[in-house]
């Protein structure tokens, strides 16, 4: 099996998860929680439905799988919004303000054809774009970055993230994401737990040594404390956060991923902590999917998961 299709197939069963619990409390959910495929929730769609995560993931990998675009990028974020194209069931739901705000950028400048324009959107950044919708669809860019190099590729990771999210924090958040996916991928073979421990050991160096190499804000540098300077791993589930905020969705897929032993357990006890769910549960999904690999996801989860030969050429392609 890929990299790539474990990856995937990660992201879009941790997002359908979370589908039907989104804005649910985890106190609600402690209650009644989630352990497989539902219907219905807040946004009334039928079982096996993703939302824009796992669409606008299967958009970035077949725009990459044809080269380095952020104008085909953007097409295929547009056709998402416009024509439906790489949802689950040919239906709109569940869009950000601040994506529905970029997207309406992406189109004026497509329409413009002043296409160099996407190049310079991560100038234009306000602290307050740091939501999660670039962090939730980041994964293709692993596969497509691998032998280039991750750290040395972190403007392409920043234009491609400033196509909806400009803010730097929100491209180091994938950064962190991206090199994290680099070292699980290195080192498998090895025990759950000296995986686990050396993965997460060997990003925060690389991390550290990046930042200080490229001299990064010290307010930037402390955004990601938590997740660098101790172990996100020990911090008390109640003081682990599922808002849009982008470092809130880092730290609790870490987490997630670090205190459980499989793909099925890491992804119900990120949906389980409520709130964004389908979020959590997608970048949970790909951090997961990479880790275990397709074939440690439930069969009567991919059962239900639709659009497989559609999903199947775009990870081939990409890979």
């Amino acid at each position: 099996m890929s990299t790539t299709k474990d990856g995937i197939y990660g992201v879009l069963v941790g997002d359908m998860l979370g589908v039907p619990v989104e804005f649910m409390r985890r106190e609600a959910l402690q209650e009644n929680p989630v352990t497989g495929p539902r219907e219905g929730g807040s946004h009334e769609q039928p079982v096996g439905a993703w939302s824009d995560d796992g669409a606008l993931t299967l958009a970035l990998a077949d725009a990459l799988a044809d080269g380095y675009s952020l104008e085909r990028i953007a097409r295929n974020f547009v056709a998402w919004w416009q024509d439906k194209k790489y949802t689950s069931h040919d239906r709109l739901f569940d869009i950000g303000q601040r994506t529905l705000l970029a997207f309406n950028e992406l189109f004026k400048i497509l329409e413009s054809q002043d296409y160099e324009a996407f190049e310079y959107l991560h100038f234009e950044a306000g602290v307050n774009t740091n939501g999660n919708g670039s962090l939730m669809r980041t994964f293709p860019l692993y596969p497509f970055l691998q032998k280039k190099g991750i750290e040395e590729n972190f403007q392409t990771i920043w234009q491609v993230s400033a196509l909806t999210h400009p803010h730097i924090r929100s491209a180091l958040a994938c950064l962190v994401y991206l090199i994290f996916i680099d070292e699980l991928v290195k080192r498998k073979g090895d025990t759950l737990d000296t995986l686990l421990v050396e993965t997460y050991r060997a990003m925060q160096q690389r991390m550290q040594t990046f930042m200080a190499s490229e001299q990064i804000d010290q307010e930037e540098v402390a955004a990601f404390a938590r997740i660098l300077d101790s172990e996100i791993s020990i911090v008390p589930e109640p003081e682990i956060k599922t808002s849009a905020y982008v470092m809130d969705t880092l730290e609790a897929s870490l987490w997630c991923l670090l205190n459980t032993g499989s793909y099925e357990e890491a992804v119900l006890k990120a949906v389980n902590l409520g709130h964004d769910t389908d979020t959590t549960g997608a970048v949970t999904g790909g951090l997961a999917g990479v880790l275990y690999g397709k074939d440690s996801i439930p069969d009567a989860w991919l059962e239900v998961l639709p659009k497989q030969q559609e999903i199947d050429t775009i990870c081939s392609r990409l890979t």
